[in-house]
């Protein structure tokens, strides 16, 4: 069982139209850069770690031109099948949740103004994790 952060754009879109040029061509580097931020973010700080297997899953997964997908678990990782992401992420009856993906989220977007500012700035905020984090198109 894997977990998943969709970025969805539909509600940036409707303010696309209303931009200028120069600065519509940063949107679609602006999504992925929070998406790798996201993912990066989860791998160093907020995941819980016993085995790694779990942080080793966290991944950034395209789905169009401006959508991304944030994932967790569902894949085999070391030869084990990493299947309990959502129950580390919401909990259980057994043990409460450790809200990792929802920390990472939270942690880059109270600083979305300064990351679009410096991609706009021609700085690449996602650097720091690119290397780190398996973009799958």
């Amino acid at each position: 069982m894997s977990i998943s952060v969709e970025i969805d754009t539909s509600s940036v879109e409707k303010y696309v139209k209303e931009l200028n040029d120069n600065l519509v061509r940063y949107i679609p580097y602006i999504i992925y850069a929070l998406a790798i931020l996201v993912a990066g973010n989860s791998k160093e700080y907020t995941v819980p770690v016993r085995t790694g297997r779990l942080q080793e899953s966290i991944r950034v997964e395209r789905k169009g031109e401006m959508t991304y997908d944030v994932v967790a678990g569902g894949i085999e990782i070391r030869g084990k099948l990493v299947n309990y992401a959502l129950y580390v992420e919401q909990g259980t009856r057994h043990f409460a949740g450790r809200f990792y993906m929802h920390s990472a989220l939270q942690n880059v977007m109270v600083n979305f103004d300064a990351i679009v500012d410096e991609i706009l700035e021609g700085g690449t905020p996602a650097d720091e994790y690119e290397a780190e984090v398996s973009v799958i198109t």
